[in-house]
């Protein structure tokens, strides 16, 4: 099995892992079947484990698909670039002790330590609560989610508001927590579709916390326009034949419900 072919197991799998949709267990025991049976995928094998579904496997290898793209098709590269591999999770693989993976993670370092640092404070996006200096000022609090904190800023540059999202603060400074931040942005930024919110760009604060700005939508998700109609519409046939259910269905085919911000 050739070089690629196991960067992009290891790539699948850590996306899996760092999308929560696996846990660490089921990431080394995955790996570690895949190191005695290269012959199988990666996906088929957590398949196989039941640690996720069919369609999570189809959905995982779009997202590697889609990272490979933004890395001339280089699955090593894509994980060099992938900001959620942290040296605790390289030692954690290299303890399986597996000739290929050991190979891959060697180019991958090789690859990381190659990396030149430009200096981004020239061109970053630059945020500030408490002056009129930077580009965005923050106005309020938006949403608040498990990982992230969603506020509403003005853009001084286009005379607008955005949504600017940024890790929260009791998980600022964990590893983990800024690396999963960081590979949801860089997964968001890659998606278009007309119901998925577009994201403006990725910036830091001062200290490296991570943030990204999105175009900000007003008015209710379609989360709260379904509890709207189902808590002020009798649960007949003949409310479900009306107006107000046939826009609530046109705003799901819209894509509307795709035009929310998770946190």
């Amino acid at each position: 099995m050739n070089e690629d072919t196991n960067s992009r197991n290891l790539l699948i799998s850590l996306i899996a892992l760092q999308l929560n949709f696996i846990n660490g267990a089921q990431f080394c025991s995955a790996l570690a079947e895949w190191a005695k049976d290269k012959s199988r995928s990666i996906d088929s094998i957590l398949v196989c484990n039941q640690a996720i579904d069919e369609s999570t496997a189809e959905l995982l290898l779009s997202i590697a698909d889609k990272q490979q793209q933004q890395n001339n098709d280089d699955a090593t590269q894509s994980i060099a670039n992938l900001s959620a591999i942290d040296s605790s999770l390289m030692r954690s693989i290299a303890l399986l002790s597996d000739p290929a993976l050991d190979q891959t993670l060697s180019a991958v370092q090789s690859l990381r330590n190659a990396t030149v640092r430009v200096d981004s404070d020239k061109n970053a996006l630059k945020i500030e609560r408490d002056s009129t200096t930077g580009r965005f000022t923050i106005l309020r609090s938006h949403a608040k989610g498990g990982l992230g904190e969603v506020y509403v800023a003005y853009d001084r540059e286009l005379n607008r508001e955005v949504a600017v999202k940024e890790i929260q603060d009791k998980y600022a400074f964990d590893e983990g927590s800024r690396s999963r931040f960081l590979l949801e942005a860089e997964i968001t930024v890659g998606l278009e579709h007309p119901g998925i919110v577009p994201v403006y760009g990725l910036g830091t604060h001062a200290d490296g916390r991570p943030f990204y700005a999105m175009r900000f939508i007003k008015g209710s998700s379609l989360t709260e326009a379904a509890s709207k109609f189902h808590n002020t519409s009798p649960l007949t046939s003949d409310s479900f034949r009306g107006v107000d259910f046939r826009n609530l269905l046109r705003r799901f085919v819209d894509g509307d419900g795709y035009q929310i911000i998770i946190c």
